[in-house]
């Protein structure tokens, strides 16, 4: 990659999970995959110093730029397959030098945890254009626990976003919020989030805006 990069071409990738999990290399060509591509810990623990563009929209992204290295700091605009709803479960997860997010585009999630967990300096939540989260209400094993947890650095949070992050009242599980603010610091006010279930107590609360 380091010798021939630049001569690189990528056409049609159906399947990038842990693509570049761990790598040094810088990698000078884009990534053009197919709508629904599983980009699953993509970049995982990345430490190179040129991460490529991703052309396409994107499917599952469970853990996709989780861990990346400490010099990473920015990610630039996503699109994502909405034909169907996929995981992106710590999609962002403990990339703690990570500063800023572009644009989310077309994200339809049925689990999104941990999503931002740990990114200490990230101060500003990406932009999220036609977010749809109906198939978070409508499964029983979804949630938005440690969502923010860790997040030392975070100042806001959209109250449009936050009004979405809810489940019908009287659905089983009633929403899973345990630690989703646990450690924010730098938040100034959380205004908009109405979880809507009659057991944001005890142990469905579970130390959410603790510290």
């Amino acid at each position: 990659i380091d010798q021939r990069g630049d001569q690189i071409v990528t056409q049609d990738i159906n399947n990038a999970v842990a693509m570049f999990q761990s790598s040094n290399a810088s990698i000078p060509f884009d990534i053009n995959i197919v709508d629904g591509c599983d980009c699953s810990q993509m970049f995982f623990g990345y430490n190179g110093s040129k991460r490529p563009k991703i052309n396409g929209a994107i499917g599952a992204g469970t853990q996709m730029y989780c861990a990346m290295s400490y010099h990473d700091e920015n990610i630039g605009d996503l699109t994502f397959d909405n034909s169907q709803s996929y995981d992106y479960e710590g999609m962002f997860s403990n990339s703690t030098g990570l500063k800023s997010i572009g644009t989310l585009t077309n994200m339809r999630p049925n689990q999104i945890k941990e999503m931002f967990k740990e990114c200490y300096k990230l101060r500003y939540l990406p932009t999220f254009v036609n977010l749809d989260l109906t198939d978070m209400r409508t499964n029983d094993w979804a949630y938005f626990e440690n969502m923010f947890y860790n997040c030392y650095s975070l100042r806001s949070i959209p109250e449009d976003f936050l009004k979405e992050l809810w489940v019908p009242v009287g659905q089983s599980w009633n929403g899973h919020f345990a630690y989703m603010f646990y450690n924010c610091h730098a938040l100034d006010e959380i205004r908009g989030f109405n979880p809507q279930s009659p057991s944001f107590t005890s142990n469905k609360k579970g130390d959410a805006f603790r510290n």
